[in-house]
């Protein structure tokens, strides 16, 4: 929560006296006019809003509506009960409180930002939201498209996390793979080259199968061996094996 203390008053809290009470802004002239369902209704709200405490609504002389402090208590103990209010609500709602003073009346900014976590109720589970300058019940209609958004939130986040793991389980996969391949390749290589060089010595014909045949046989452990590897990524990623299958 955050507090912070104005000797004057802000360029933020003009605009917000000069508004008069709307779909941003509310006005309560005593502390004890302060209730956890304001903090509800600006949360459940798009854009968040702000409640000036120790204001009260006026008209100005072009018939405008605009806000006049008449002063609050400014105190820990003030503070601590707004704060307190805000932290009641479910899920808890994180403000951050100013005190602003003219030359002979100090009151209250509070900023609400629009909630992470809707839909948001006071602790006796009253939902509001702000429409206009009121406070307004939520119908169990936007109640409920309010749940579903959040529950489809929280599905895609768990979804991007899960599709993110396979993802780099697939890549050491075919990582495994290549260097499998390389390792035979290499082998088949060395191959080659050692019956080229048989054409050319044929005394050695002996010594020369009997290394094809030792290359044979290291590229059959080798197979096996990538076989084995395969066969334990795919249970690991519980996959079958698609060759397996077709067969």
């Amino acid at each position: 929560m955050k507090q912070k203390e104005f000797k004057a008053i802000s360029k933020r809290s003009k605009e917000l006296l000069e508004s008069g009470e709307n779909l941003h802004v509310d006005y309560k002239e005593k502390l004890k006019g302060l209730h956890a369902e304001d903090f509800v209704a600006f949360a459940n709200s798009k854009h968040g809003g702000s409640i000036l405490i120790g204001v009260k609504e006026n008209t100005n002389e072009l018939g405008q509506q605009i806000g006049t402090p008449n002063g609050c208590e400014i105190s820990d103990d003030a503070k601590l009960q707004i704060i307190s209010k805000a932290l009641s609500c479910i899920p808890p709602i994180q403000v951050e409180v100013f005190s602003e003073n003219t030359q002979k009346k100090a009151f209250y900014r509070i900023e609400i930002p629009t909630g992470e976590h809707k839909p948001y109720c006071t602790n006796s589970g009253t939902y509001k939201i702000r429409e206009d300058a009121r406070n307004s019940p939520i119908h169990p209609k936007q109640l409920l498209t309010m749940f579903l958004e959040k529950e489809g939130q929280e599905f895609r986040d768990r979804f991007a996390d899960a599709t993110g793991n396979l993802e780099q389980q697939m890549i050491d996969t075919l990582q495994l793979v290549g260097e499998l391949e390389n390792a035979i390749n290499s082998k088949i290589d060395e191959i080659s080259s050692s019956m080229g060089w048989a054409e050319y010595e044929a005394s050695s014909a002996k010594n020369t199968i009997d290394t094809v045949d030792s290359y044979t046989k290291a590229i059959h452990r080798n197979s096996e061996k990538l076989n084995t590897r395969i066969e334990a990524v795919l249970s690991q990623l519980n996959l079958k094996d698609p060759i397996k299958e077709n067969t």
